[in-house]
C-alpha cells in the first residue's frame, strides 16, 4: 500500500495530533509512505518517520489575510490552490494508492482536491473539529459547510477518536460509515505490578501528566480534598508555567515535577504513584471539545498499569469511556467535595485498588494495546482500497 500523507499536522514527536500521526506512520514499516507537510517551526529539527517534503510555513500570513477577507476558511481556500500546485508533481511521481489527511488541518481542502484530481480515495483522521475555522456570517458559513460536507462524505474512510466526535460530525454532515480509533500510546503495557507498595500510614499519591489548560477546576477540587484524605498530588506538564499553575503549586501537598521524558515519567509513576488522575474540565466554553476529543493521556496512562480516577462532565469522552470500561466508582461526573473524598478514600483499600489495577491492565492489553490500534488503523486504510469506485 502506498500512502500519501498530506497535512500540516506534522508527524513529529511533539504532542497531541502531531504525536498520534507520528506513531501511526512510524509503525507503517511494511508500506510505502510519502509525507507532504509544512515547515512548522515547532517541528523543525524533528525527524519525519518516512521520506517527505516540508513546504514553506505561511501561518504568519494567516492573520493579515483573514483580517481582509473576513474568515480563516477563505484563507484556506486560497492556500489550497497553492498547495495543490506544490504537491501535484510529487504525488504523480510517487503514484499513491490513497491520500491520508487530518480533518482539523489547514491542508484539508488541498488534500481533498489532490485526491479528487488523482482519482484515488481520501482517508480522514478526525481528532479535532473545524469550528474555529468557519465564518460566522450565515451565508459564508453555509458555503463553508457545503465545502466541508462534500469532503467528509466523499472520503472513503472517516476515522474518529471518540463516539462524541462521530455524533458531532453526523449532526453537521449527516450519518456516514465511520470508524472509531482511540489514540495510540507510545509503548506496550509495562509487565507486572508497579514497584510501589503503599505502607500503612503513608499518604495516598495521586499523579497527573499532560496538558493542564482547561483542567484547573478539576486540579483545584482535588487539591481541596487532599488534607481530608491524607493524600498528595504530583504532576508533570510541558505546558507554560502560568499564574494558574503557580497558584496550584503553592498549595499544600501539591508537587510540580516539571518535564521529563516518557520513559522517566512512566518509571516515576510506577515507583511513586498510587492513582492516575484523568481530568476533563467542566468549563462550559470547553464542553464541545470535551465531548468530541479523546484525551490521548488516557490510553498512555493505562500502559503504566495504575488505577485511574476520571473526573469529567457526564458528556465528556473520558467519562463516557470510563462508565463503560471501568468501575463506576472511579468515574466522577461532578466536582462535589464529598464525591471526591469518597472516591479517594476507596483507593486506600488494597482490595479495591487491586480490582481497579486489574481493570486497567486488561484494557491496556486489549483495546488500548498499540499493536491492536495500529492493526486497526492499517486495516481501515487497506479496506478503502477494496471498496468499489462510485
Amino acid at each position: 500500500m502506498k500512502v500519501l500523507y498530506f497535512s500540516d499536522v506534522v508527524p513529529a514527536a511533539l504532542n497531541a495530533g502531531y504525536m498520534l500521526m507520528h506513531r501511526h506512520l512510524a509503525r507503517m514499516t511494511s508500506h510505502e509512505v510519502l509525507i507532504l507537510t509544512n515547515d512548522n517551526p515547532k517541528a523543525r529539527g524533528l525527524a519525519l518517520p518516512h521520506p517527505g517534503l516540508r513546504f514553506p510555513d505561511r501561518s504568519k500570513n494567516f492573520t493579515r489575510i483573514t483580517s481582509r477577507i473576513g474568515s480563516p476558511f477563505f484563507w484556506l481556500e486560497l492556500e489550497a490552490r497553492r498547495l495543490l500546485q506544490l504537491a501535484q508533481a510529487h504525488a504523480l511521481n510517487f503514484r499513491p494508492d490513497l491520500v491520508l489527511t487530518v480533518w482539523n488541518s489547514a491542508y484539508l481542502l488541498a488534500a481533498s482536491d489532490l485526491a479528487e484530481k488523482l482519482a484515488i480515495p481520501l482517508a480522514l483522521v478526525c481528532h479535532d473539529d473545524y469550528e474555529k475555522m468557519l465564518p460566522a456570517h450565515p451565508r459564508k458559513r453555509a458555503w463553508a459547510d457545503q465545502r466541508l460536507r462534500f469532503i467528509y462524505q466523499r472520503a472513503k474512510a472517516r476515522i474518529c477518536v471518540s463516539h462524541g466526535m462521530v455524533e458531532h460530525m453526523a449532526a453537521i454532515f449527516g450519518s456516514s460509515p465511520t470508524d472509531i480509533l482511540f489514540p495510540i500510546p507510545a509503548e506496550a503495557p509495562f509487565p507486572g505490578l508497579p514497584a510501589r507498595v503503599r505502607r500503612s500510614g503513608e499518604p495516598l499519591r495521586i499523579g497527573f501528566f499532560g496538558e493542564m489548560s482547561g483542567n484547573f477546576d478539576v486540579f483545584n477540587a482535588v487539591a481541596d480534598a487532599l488534607p481530608k484524605v491524607d493524600a498528595e498530588f504530583h504532576f508533570f506538564s510541558h505546558g507554560v508555567v502560568g499564574s494558574d499553575r503557580r497558584e496550584l503549586t503553592r498549595r499544600l501537598r501539591v508537587f510540580d515535577h516539571g518535564v521529563t521524558d516518557p520513559r522517566g515519567l512512566h518509571v516515576f509513576f510506577r515507583d511513586n504513584i498510587d492513582v492516575i488522575l484523568i481530568p476533563q474540565g467542566f468549563e462550559s466554553a470547553d464542553l464541545q471539545l470535551r465531548r468530541t476529543c479523546f484525551p490521548s493521556k488516557l490510553p498512555e496512562a493505562c500502559q503504566i498499569g495504575l488505577p485511574l480516577l476520571i473526573v469529567a462532565p457526564p458528556e465528556a469522552s473520558a467519562a463516557r469511556w470510563g462508565i463503560t470500561n471501568l468501575d463506576t466508582a472511579v468515574v466522577l461526573q461532578s466536582l462535589k467535595e464529598a464525591d471526591l473524598t469518597s472516591a479517594l478514600t476507596r483507593f486506600r483499600d488494597n482490595a479495591f485498588w487491586k480490582r481497579q489495577q486489574d481493570l486497567v491492565a486488561s484494557v491496556a492489553q486489549g483495546a488500548f494495546h498499540p499493536e491492536k490500534l495500529q492493526r486497526q488503523f492499517e486495516n481501515i486504510l487497506a479496506r478503502v482500497l477494496t471498496q468499489p469506485p462510485e
